[in-house]
């Protein structure tokens, strides 16, 4: 589901940066008038499209375990442009329509950088993870990591759970999964600033694991 939702997001967040930003560009060409057209043959889509905005985007965060800092600054922006918009539209305040779409834009941007900032969720200090300890086990430790850092979106077991691949079925060959990990697909982040070649290896192994 979730990955449905930041899908149904990306597409919302692009439909509302492009009416904000016909509707800017038209106000700052001074044509009052068609502004005001627009604005009429656009109100209910408009007012679905912020209403859409901000749900999807408080559900993603409710969905989340932790809200970072940059989440709550995204939703102080959003929340501050909006009205800013519909005062700067109504007053044909040219500032105010230009400050809105900024906003918009930095708080879109914050989300992004905000995608990359992942953290590594820390496996159990019962796990061995040094593989030069005779006590090692690569399978066990990529599970660790797994369930620490996978199954959120994938499942404990593997299978389809927020739109994800079922890793049962996945056809991935064990160098692609790996440039997978490291450099993400779609809507997983990638990996490599959080997980050494050690712990990348031991996740492929668990996962090879799973398919048997």
């Amino acid at each position: 589901m979730y990955i449905y939702l930041l899908k149904a997001h990306h597409i919302i967040i692009s439909l509302f940066l492009l009416i904000y930003v016909i509707k800017t560009f038209i106000l700052l060409t001074n044509k009052k008038e068609l502004l005001q057209n627009f604005s009429s043959k656009i109100k209910i889509p408009d007012i679905a499209i912020s209403f859409l905005f901000l749900v999807t985007g408080i559900l993603m965060i409710w969905m989340k375990e932790n809200i970072t800092t940059f989440q709550i600054l995204k939703i102080i922006i959003v929340l501050s442009a909006i009205p800013v918009a519909i005062v700067g539209f109504k007053k044909s305040n040219k500032l105010l329509a230009i400050l809105s779409l900024l906003l918009i834009i930095v708080s879109y941007g914050l989300g992004e950088i905000n995608k990359k900032r992942i953290k590594k969720a820390e496996v159990s200090s019962d796990i061995e993870t040094n593989p030069e300890n005779p006590s090692y086990n690569k399978a066990i430790h990529g599970a660790a990591l797994f369930d620490a850092n996978c199954a959120y979106c994938h499942g404990s077991d593997g299978k389809v759970v927020y739109g994800t691949i079922d890793l049962f079925a996945s056809k991935t060959d064990k160098e692609t999964m790996k440039q997978i990990i490291k450099e993400g697909k779609n809507a997983m982040p990638s990996f490599k600033a959080i997980m050494d070649e050690v712990e990348i290896d031991a996740l492929i192994e668990h996962i090879e694991l799973m398919k048997k």
